[in-house]
């Protein structure tokens, strides 16, 4: 837990001479290390910089609005981009989940409230004003698809709905790791459930959630996928995962048809 108040720091002047050469140190000349040195000491009342950067970067999100942080997890389970409609999949998926709004922050403990989708929307802006997301070109999208869908590509219709991202995987393994256990493997069963038409992401974050026979029909989808593509290596890597899976108690028996055409197809 942090060793000071998660509450705002009231405005500052610059950083100081003796400051900015602890940042210098600190940071070894690294910009984003850097710049989340002084966003914290900017942000943080009685921050200590020598605090480890996660817990620096678990701090600031703290301080967010619910909605922000609900954002934030999202975003930090899911390694990748999202647009709004993913993000809102993901958000009802874990609703299913758990029956309330939000994972409940180890650091943090406070209660999220419900969000419509304009607080959604709201909570995305807040992350990109503090430095915790960025919004990437229309074609970063994992598939322009809505979750579920078979149609064409959506078109997008203006900035909002380009896809968002934790602007660095520090960010985002710190955001990650704040969430309790069973948060964050339910965390990756929603983001899973959101994603049907990318079966090779599906069957990762079913692997984190501990879910072992969904796992195992991502896995064949994925490469029943690579195998239309005539990616070979990666079909292969997916059937090999397949194979193990089926052998493994908590997914049960496997038909023998089913098993020898994953072996065959293997073989291939």
């Amino acid at each position: 837990a942090s060793s000071w108040p998660s509450t705002p720091a009231p405005p500052s002047e610059a950083p100081s001479a003796p400051v900015l050469l602890l940042v210098a140190d600190r940071s070894a000349g690294n910009p984003f290390v850097a710049g989340e040195l002084l966003a914290a000491r900017r942000e943080l009342s009685g921050a200590s910089l020598a605090q480890p950067l996660d817990q620096l970067v678990v701090a600031r999100a703290s301080l967010r609005n619910p909605e922000c942080r609900r954002v934030l997890r999202m975003l930090a389970v899911s390694d990748g981009p999202l647009r709004h409609d993913q993000l809102a999949a993901v958000a009802a998926r874990y609703d299913v989940e758990v029956g309330r709004k939000a994972p409940r922050s180890a650091v943090a403990g406070r209660p999220d409230r419900a969000g419509s989708g304009g607080e959604l929307r709201d909570g995305i802006e807040e992350a990109i004003v503090h430095g915790f997301v960025e919004r990437l070109a229309a074609d970063h999208a994992r598939d322009g698809r809505a979750p579920g869908s078979t149609g064409a590509p959506a078109r997008p219709t203006g900035g909002r709905s380009r896809p968002v991202r934790i602007r660095h995987e520090l960010l985002a393994g710190a955001l990650a790791a704040d969430l309790l256990p069973g948060s964050r493997r339910r965390m990756h069963a929603a983001v899973a459930a959101a994603l049907p038409s990318h079966p090779a992401e599906a069957g990762r974050h079913w692997h984190q959630a501990h879910e072992p026979p969904r796992e195992l029909e991502a896995e064949i989808a994925a490469a029943a996928e690579a195998e239309a593509l005539g990616a070979a290596a990666d079909a292969l890597e997916h059937l090999e995962r397949a194979i193990a899976l089926g052998g493994a108690p908590a997914v049960g028996e496997v038909p023998p048809a089913r098993e020898v055409d994953l072996l065959v197809r293997a073989a291939d």
